[in-house]
């Protein structure tokens, strides 16, 4: 059970991937603002917007899969991910 629960994590994962790939090539107006619309579907996280130039995400489960309706990242702005199994 664990391997097929990794491998749709990881199918899923990638077709988020590519969808904001395509969004992000296609689409003029995601890139005119910052990540929007986040919506953690697997595992455990909150985002915020501490300031308009900033998005943090703090994951609190060793694995996450947040669904965006446009992830952009324009100059001047910053996207932190603290993950908790990330070595600094």
């Amino acid at each position: 059970m664990k391997r097929a629960t990794s491998g749709l994590l990881k199918g899923r994962l990638l077709a988020t991937s590519a969808l904001v790939a395509t969004a992000l090539l296609v689409s003029p107006v995601a890139r005119a603002g910052g990540p929007s619309g986040g919506s953690v579907a697997v595992g455990s996280a909150t985002i915020s917007t501490p300031n308009a130039n900033k998005t943090v995400v703090d994951q609190s489960s060793n694995k996450a899969l947040i669904n965006w309706n446009s992830f952009s990242i324009p100059n001047g702005s910053s996207v932190v991910f603290n993950q908790p199994t990330a070595i600094r």
